[in-house]
């Protein structure tokens, strides 16, 4: 019967990149790995401008969600309930025209509120953002 290797020997064995005992020095690492500390490029932060964007941007995509909810809530309570088994033809074509008319008035107050108004005002806003970003990167000595 073969024997089975001892714990840290054989072809399973892990070995570890720092010394045994040796504390985790985060300085030491980025030195190994690529230059002091000092040298580390970080992301570029947002300008005030920019920040000031990125919040109401997020507050008009916070509306937006909500004039959906609404939407979608009243076009749930608007809705007529479905006819029986055993309804006739006329009953069940109103049915169909009561349906319809709550639906093209959901559709309508989405398209007003949403389509026409608050996403147009959204997208501007990530425009401003996201092109100023942009023209900082091509020009980096301008001010903002």
């Amino acid at each position: 019967m073969a024997q089975m290797p001892a714990d840290g020997e054989g072809p399973g064995r892990v070995e570890s990149l720092r010394p045994a005992g040796a504390p985790i020095d985060g300085q030491a690492f980025l030195q190994r790995e690529g230059g002091p500390l000092s040298e580390v490029q970080l992301k570029p932060r947002l300008t005030p401008t920019q920040e000031a964007g990125m919040k109401l941007a997020l507050w008009v995509g916070i509306v937006i969600l909500m004039v959906i909810g609404f939407v979608c809530v009243d076009w749930v309570c608007t809705i007529p309930p479905r006819p029986a088994l055993g309804a006739t033809r006329d009953i069940i074509d109103n049915y169909k025209d009561l349906r319809s008319a709550a639906t093209d008035d959901a559709s309508k107050l989405f398209t007003l509120v949403v389509l026409t108004s608050l996403l147009p005002v959204f997208t501007a806003i990530l425009g401003y953002i996201f092109g100023s970003k942009q023209a900082a990167k091509d020009d980096p000595g301008a001010e903002q």
